[in-house]
């Protein structure tokens, strides 16, 4: 009896096994990766953001405030956060004649969770992240 050239079942299984695990262990890796690139980007645009203001404030004696990401672009001209940012901006005013702020990232809805947002700064660079 002639035998056919191809792959038996087991080694088939095998392989499709062998490929499971080594995505089990990838995905999550992957996964956890990008989650803190995006919350680098964040930390990174809430920096920016807080250095514009204050900036802002040098040459102004006040404060911008901004209820979102598009207000802060039109407000503070020098605040471009990355396009692909997963996360929303905003800025808070506190205590008397609004001299103190606090500037706050919060992930945008749809995009994953993330469960140390909303990461702030405030003027005098206390962070929360």
């Amino acid at each position: 009896m002639k035998r056919e050239d191809g792959f038996s079942l087991i080694e088939l299984m095998v392989t499709i096994a062998i490929i499971g695990i080594l995505a089990a262990i990838a995905i999550p890796t992957y996964t956890g990766y990008r989650l803190k690139a995006e919350r680098s980007i964040a930390w990174t645009d809430l920096q920016s953001l807080r250095l514009l203001e204050e900036q802002y404030y040098a040459e102004n004696n006040a404060y911008v405030e901004g209820a979102d990401t598009a207000t802060l672009k039109t407000n503070l001209p020098g605040f471009q956060p990355d396009s692909g940012s997963q996360y929303d901006y905003d800025v808070a005013f506190s205590g008397t004649n609004n001299q103190t702020f606090t500037a706050r990232a919060t992930r945008k809805s749809g995009t994953g969770s993330d469960t140390g947002s909303p990461w702030t700064i405030d003027n005098t660079n206390t962070r929360n992240w």
